[in-house]
């Protein structure tokens, strides 16, 4: 796939029964089955309370990401996946930008996630700073938490 088809590609919420298969399906190859996790152990409790998307190709899922809030001011990315062979084209960071519009939307001063150690540079390249070490999942892959302020920077006005 070209860039400029890259670019043609849209974030969309998954609305039918096919689409969430396989938006599900994408978090759980990425994210879940190279660690032997079975399937259904990419969704959590917050399913029906968050906001999620997906990037497709006629009806191949190319990346995912799901917004949920922790409180009226912080939100909380999670299961965030690229399928590999497109990782590095753009997908993630355009699902994240939509993600942190949404928090916006919503009234969300803050972002927080926790981020695996291949993708620190990714988040920080967007804006996150690393906050401390978050979990470490399947008591092998460490997290580091990130958080990103969505509130503008305060514009000093001196009149003189």
């Amino acid at each position: 796939m070209s860039r400029d088809q890259r670019n043609e590609l849209s974030a969309k919420e998954p609305a039918t029964g096919v689409e969430w298969d396989s938006y599900f399906d994408l978090r759980w190859r990425v994210l879940r089955k190279p660690w032997n996790q079975p399937r259904g152990s990419e969704q959590d409790s917050l399913e029906d309370k968050s906001f999620h998307l997906m990037i497709q190709d006629a009806t191949v899922t190319l990346a995912v990401g799901r917004l949920h809030l922790n409180g009226p001011e912080e939100a909380q990315v999670r299961y965030m996946a690229v399928d590999p062979a497109h990782q590095g084209s753009g997908l993630g960071r355009k699902i994240l930008q939509t993600l942190e519009n949404r928090a916006r939307s919503q009234g969300v001063k803050r972002i927080v996630l926790n981020s695996r150690a291949n993708a620190v540079g990714f988040y920080a390249r967007r804006g996150y700073e690393t906050i401390g070490p978050g979990e470490t999942l399947f008591g092998e892959i460490q997290h580091t938490k990130m958080c990103k302020d969505l509130t503008p920077p305060s514009v000093d006005k001196k009149s003189g």
